[in-house]
């Protein structure tokens, strides 16, 4: 069985999925300055996507309270590792954080008018379930109005690393 890794969305970035599809955002050179991406030897004709994950589940939980708690109604969802590897993205470390925290998994397209916002290379959202009342149940058919429970923010732990998204805001 392989590993799962999770990440939190806004329920309005949620409802940004298209076509059942889960799609990367695309990195511009005014986004995070990923080295990575920053270093990458592309063409003008090309653009960089990428989507982050965090390893743990509490690590997840711990972002959702501390760092999207004021951005509205988020959530936690998570798949499976292998699954963003088999649709083509390749893996790193999330440079925006202490190695072995969170991923960058990251791909290069040719530029179109389907991939100007989001990349062609997807994940479909049946692959993707979400926590809903302490249960992982399947994001497509979850209600966006259930998040984490308030239960879990008493006990998790405030980060002391400043995470990558701050300085997006």
């Amino acid at each position: 069985m392989s590993e799962y890794i999770y990440r939190v969305d806004t329920i309005l970035n949620l409802n940004k999925v298209c076509n059942d599809t889960f799609r990367a955002k695309r990195w511009t050179k005014n986004s995070y300055p990923h080295k990575l991406l920053k270093n990458a030897q592309t063409l003008p004709t090309d653009g960089l996507y990428l989507i982050c994950f965090f390893t743990t589940q509490q690590l997840a939980e711990t972002a959702l309270k501390n760092d999207f708690s004021h951005l509205g109604d988020s959530r936690i969802s998570r798949c499976r590792k292998e699954t963003i590897l088999r649709v083509g993205f390749s893996e790193s470390w999330d440079d925006g954080f202490i190695p072995g925290e969170a991923y960058l998994f990251w791909c290069t397209e040719l530029l179109n008018e389907q991939n100007h916002e989001f990349s062609e290379t997807n994940i479909p959202i049946s692959h993707f379930e979400t926590l809903n009342e302490e249960e992982w149940v399947p994001l497509a058919n979850s209600d966006s109005d259930n998040t984490l429970t308030p239960s879990y923010f008493s006990s998790l732990p405030i980060p002391k690393k400043k995470p990558w998204w701050k300085f997006w805001l």
